[in-house]
């Protein structure tokens, strides 16, 4: 559970920020970031879920020593959460700027993270 004031505080000063750095006109904050609207943009599916994700590190969920395996998803990814969500990140701003695929791959790495899919 989740103390209100903690977890107000974690989106003030930590995931609103990033969810807005991704560039969506439409996600500026959290809970905009955790509502994919409208549900079938592969981009919005990208973003619910790298700011899940963004929640579960900063949250405590999901600790820096956590070493993660995305090999089914390509060689040389980061095996860190850190390192996992700037590429989640990163892939999200290259579907907003047109990549269609890349939205795509950003929701099924942060999938396969958020699930426990990719804990060793």
């Amino acid at each position: 559970d989740w103390d209100d004031d903690v977890l107000l505080r974690l989106f003030e000063t930590i995931t609103d920020p990033l969810v807005a750095a991704l560039g969506s006109p439409t996600d500026t904050t959290t809970c905009e970031g955790l509502d994919a609207d409208p549900r079938n943009d592969k981009c919005q599916k990208a973003i619910k879920q790298y700011t899940a994700l963004i929640l579960n590190i900063h949250g405590g969920f999901l600790g820096p020593s956590c070493e993660l395996d995305l090999s089914p998803f390509g060689p040389g990814l980061p095996t860190d959460p850190a390192g996992a969500a700037d590429l989640v990140a990163q892939l999200i701003q290259a579907g907003l700027a047109g990549d269609p695929r890349a939205c795509d791959l950003a929701n099924d790495i942060a999938d396969w993270i958020n699930t426990g899919s990719a804990l060793r």
